[in-house]
Order: C-alpha cells, then structure tokens, then sequence
C-alpha cells in the first residue's frame, strides 16, 4: 500500500568524493511512518542506490539483518537529473545504501518525505 505523503521535509546530501557514502539503512519509523513514501532527486555525476533483502522483525525495527533464505540485490544506477520513488513497503523488507565508489565529480541528492515526529 503506498501512502501519498504530504511532503514537508527535504535532506540534501553533498558526494564530494567516492568515499562519501551512506551505509544500509531503513527510513526511522517512527519519524517517517509504517509505510512512508521517499522521493529522492540525483543531481551531478551517477551513482548506484543498492536495496538488500532483509528478515523482516516487527519487534526489531531498527534491525537490518539480510534475508540469507531470500538472498535478493537490487542495483539501480541514479543518472543525472533521475527522480526515484520508494514506498509500500519496500523498507520493512529491504534496507538501501549509497555505497562507496570510485568517482570523479560531485553529486548531490534531494531527498523528500512526510516528516510525521
């Protein structure tokens, strides 16, 4: 089920070099929502988001343990000028990462979702 958001947050993130990254990671449900819908924008040079298989623990929500029964990677190259969505619940199942790379330019990511906290 994907929720329409009412936008009122933006993060901008800076990569000024390969070594600029962000590890695996879920959106926090508590400041996003159960199921909450992110827009990101990618601006400058490409850059690959990486969304992993995890066992998903209602009780450990903060928990990004991957899924070995269901060992599953989804590479998706971010382009310049590309716009992603993610919602449903692609973050109970999957964690995601900017990871790090060799890279000569700067890039920057805007990142838009309902902040609810």
């Amino acid at each position: 089920n994907v929720q329409i958001p009412s936008i009122n947050s933006c993060l901008i993130n800076k990569y000024r070099y390969g070594s600029d990254s962000i590890r695996p990671h879920r959106d926090n449900q508590t400041t996003f929502g159960e199921n909450p819908t992110v827009i990101g924008i990618s601006l400058g040079i490409e850059r690959e988001i990486v969304f992993k298989r995890i066992e998903y623990n209602p009780v450990k929500m903060n928990s990004i343990k991957v899924d070995k029964e269901r060992m599953e990677e989804i590479r998706i190259p971010l382009k310049p000028g590309s716009l992603f969505i993610m919602g449903g619940s692609v973050q109970k199942y999957y964690s995601h990462e900017i990871p790090k790379v060799e890279m000569d330019g700067v890039r920057y990511s805007l990142t838009f979702r309902e902040f609810i906290e």
